[in-house]
């Protein structure tokens, strides 16, 4: 990463998360995850500077700055690792008025998760000049067998390596094409354009007949402002899509970039987006008087689910919906209707609405992946649907289990308990058929089966007909 120099000239604002030590060094950073396989990513940090904000010292015949960066990656677990680099910008003369960007990408190979990271960026040639900051990580699941976007890369330039010329800089290749980023997110000017730059995946392995591009641009306010559909033939499994948006007629504001794939002849859909802020000196802000129609349900994934898809999804939420979204969800018939059932039901559990993520739903389908892997039996993967699978989604991990394998006259089962709940639960589940189903019997929780004899009724194996000892499905009515 070293002898990276840019000469793009814009106006940036600094919109950077949470910086501290307010000095004279200013930084711009943004990032993107891409998909590698096998259940790894390629996280890109992007990050620029105003050059007359770094210091040059004169070094044989040019003056050069150097700046070190110091990243530290943190899981719950603790520190999963950390990363230190130096990189060198080196000019020939010194313009203290100078509005050019110095640019840099740093890559890192994460698996998906939840991290806290640590960042830090000094002017080594005047060490007081540094900053700091702290914010959390969020590195979604992408798979082999669905449709998949990276994320949104905003552009300053994007050029063709073959005809590059003096912007090749190979920090900044990626497939075939030179991508110079625009960390701050804004774009400038009386003729502004966006330049984007994402990657598709499993194009060609789940959606042979081609993919449809939809790319939106809303307004604060969540009107739209732009829209423009596009076609692509699904040549590979992995396809590059670079578009430049003219937006001279748009007035000065902050807005949101979304793109939806969808397969053609299929439900496979997939949505991303991104926020960037637009000043155009011609075009002034416009007051916002009222809230446009909300586009976000039409893009969603529940937009496109089948009937029996819809179906599904509600079996799998029950366990943490209340008994007035089960009773309302119940009188639904017709599928857009449950459709949008589903959406609010997961917008409302969204704590993070910045994010094109929900978390709530993918920290949910986390554990419903969790449940079909430890507690299914009988050749289906169903694990959520067993009693452990719904007190594993209902109530998350237990603080503590014990496992109890069946011997001599006893079969096997299982203690769960809830520290954080109640001032501490317990659930009881018995492998009363003998074959990997763990039916719960018992448990401290309110609300939940309550039997003090679990133990004298379900565990010991006696020679009475095995239906005597099933639970009676009157008892397992948890509502």
């Amino acid at each position: 990463m070293n002898k990276t120099f840019c000469i793009i000239s814009v106006f940036l604002l600094c919109i950077t998360p949470s910086f501290a030590n307010q000095d004279k060094l200013s930084i711009d950073i943004s990032s993107a995850q891409f998909y590698l396989g096998s259940d790894f990513y390629e996280w890109n940090l992007y990050y620029s500077f105003d050059e007359r904000d770094v210091k040059f010292v004169y070094e044989d015949n040019l003056f050069v700055s150097k700046i070190q960066f110091n990243i530290k990656f943190f899981s719950s677990l603790g520190l999963e690792f950390e990363d230190k680099w130096i990189t060198t910008y080196n000019v020939t003369e010194i313009n203290p008025d100078s509005d050019v960007k110095l640019f840099g990408v740093r890559s890192f190979r994460l698996k998906e998760g939840q991290y806290t990271v640590e960042f830090s960026v000094t002017d080594l040639n005047q060490k007081n000049y540094a900053k700091s900051a702290k914010f959390d990580l969020f590195i979604r699941k992408m798979k082999d067998d669905r449709l998949e976007l990276s994320d949104i890369v905003l552009a300053n330039l994007i050029l063709n390596q073959k005809n590059a010329g003096i912007f090749a800089n190979e920090q900044f290749l990626r497939n075939s094409l030179y991508v110079y980023p625009n960390p701050s997110a804004e774009i400038y000017g009386s003729s502004p354009s966006l330049k984007s730059y994402f990657e598709i995946y499993n194009a060609n392995k789940v959606s042979p007949d081609g993919v449809q591009l939809h790319y939106y641009i809303f307004d604060g306010a969540n009107r739209e402002v732009f829209y423009f559909p596009k076609q692509l033939k699904s040549l590979f499994d992995g396809m590059v899509e670079t578009i430049e948006i003219p937006l001279d007629a748009i007035p000065t504001g902050v807005y949101n970039l979304v793109v939806a794939a969808k397969a053609i002849n299929s439900y496979d859909s997939v949505t991303i987006s991104k926020k960037f802020y637009l000043i155009n000196p011609d075009l002034p802000p416009v007051l916002e008087l009222s809230r446009g129609i909300d586009h976000t349900f039409e893009l969603s994934e529940f937009a496109t689910m089948s009937e029996d898809q819809l179906n599904q999804e509600f079996q799998q939420v029950r366990f943490i919906a209340s008994k007035e979204e089960i009773d309302q969800f119940r009188l639904l018939s017709d599928p857009t209707a449950k459709a949008r059932f589903l959406f609010s039901f997961w917008q409302r559990r969204n704590t993070d609405t910045t994010s094109s993520i929900n978390l709530a739903r993918y920290n949910y389908k986390k554990r419903i992946d969790q449940a079909n892997k430890f507690f299914s039996w009988g050749g289906k993967q169903n694990g959520w649907d067993t009693d452990r699978g719904r007190a594993f989604l209902k109530y998350g991990e237990p603080s503590n289990k014990d496992y109890f394998p069946q011997r001599g006259n006893e079969r096997a089962y299982e203690v769960w308990f809830y520290s954080e709940l109640e001032g501490g639960v317990y659930f009881y589940f018995v492998d009363v058929g003998g074959f990997g189903n763990f039916q719960q019997v018992h448990s401290t929780k309110s609300g939940e089966i309550y039997n003090q004899d679990w133990y004298e009724l379900y565990v010991p194996i006696t020679k009475e007909n095995r239906k005597d000892y099933q639970i009676d499905e009157d008892t397992r009515k948890y509502r």
